[in-house]
């Protein structure tokens, strides 16, 4: 059944990232990629204290994981058959925009190069509950505490167009994300304390979903030439976020409990390779800017990288 629940959702993110560089400029992709992220904490801000809930439900034949996957699947259902006639996946077949609308966005969306024809913080949402278990609260409590690093992760993807704009650069702001992240991971290795703790998590929350609200608009849409380029970064994107399940999942091991070394030191790890190649992708944009800049004009399409 998780294979195929799986295959049933994996085309979901890529496909949501592709239509939003349909719709929107390379300067404004960011904050609405940001703002479809937010719905990965907010959905956990929510399970959380649901789980818990659930948790009390007394039924003779139905379990009470069960009632977990009922509930949630019948909303998945639900959103699913609005989704299907309320999302529209191209500009020139767009049902609520009057076709003056859609001759605006197919021309900018043309003069950016980026249009087309008619993309998990594994650890925040398994194993943050654990974690806060093992600081001495109980299973419920935990559940309903999981919400907290979720929260903060919610009003960083809220602030991420903002944040973009005070560092002046994609790159910056992304480095400076992975840094909280990691100082977050750092934090829950050095110390037992159950406050400095909690404050770990919630860094780790903030710094993970506030990466997820700048670097995929970043990467993945503003700075992909063509609809193809588009669709094979957010794939390779999703592929690899869902990749970290699996990750996760052998790495942070109950007999490593409390402190979790290995799965936050794979934690450091990662984030450290990130900011390098955050900085390194800033290097490579601007020496590909500097050359197309140089080429002659019948054979500049105006691409430029953003950074």
């Amino acid at each position: 059944m998780r294979i195929l629940l799986g295959m049933a959702e994996c085309g979901f993110t890529a496909g949501i990232l592709l239509i939003l560089s349909f719709f929107y400029p390379k300067h404004k992709l960011t904050t609405r990629t940001g703002l479809f992220y937010l719905s990965s904490p907010l959905a956990n801000v929510v399970s959380g204290p649901l789980a818990s809930a659930l948790s009390h439900i007394h039924h003779p034949y139905i379990k009470r994981w069960q009632w977990v996957f009922i509930i949630e699947g019948a909303i998945t259902i639900l959103v699913a058959l609005l989704g299907y006639y309320i999302l529209q996946d191209h500009p020139e077949k767009c049902r609520f925009l009057s076709e003056e609308e859609k001759r605006f966005i197919v021309k900018y969306k043309r003069r950016d190069g980026t249009l087309g024809g008619s993309q998990h913080l594994s650890f925040m949402s398994v194993f943050a509950p654990e974690v806060i278990n093992d600081l001495g609260f109980t299973s419920a409590q935990a559940q309903a505490m999981s919400a907290l690093p979720s929260a903060c992760g919610a009003v960083a993807i809220l602030l991420a167009g903002r944040t973009v704009r005070v560092c002046g650069s994609h790159w910056l702001a992304c480095s400076l994300a992975l840094l909280t992240a990691l100082v977050g991971s750092v934090l829950m290795v050095a110390t037992l304390n159950v406050p400095v703790r909690i404050l770990g998590l919630c860094l780790l929350g903030t710094g993970g979903f506030s990466g997820l609200g700048t670097s995929p608009g970043w990467n993945i849409t503003a700075n992909s030439q063509t609809v193809a380029n588009s669709a094979v970064a957010a794939a390779m994107t999703v592929f690899m976020g869902s990749a970290s399940g699996f990750v996760a999942s052998n790495v942070f091991l109950n007999s490593d409990a409390p402190r979790f070394v290995i799965g936050h030191t794979v934690n450091v790890g990662l984030m450290a390779l990130g900011i390098m190649a955050c900085v390194v992708t800033r290097l490579s944009m601007g020496r590909r800017n500097k050359r197309f800049a140089r080429q002659p004009p019948e054979f500049d399409n105006g691409f430029r990288f953003v950074y």
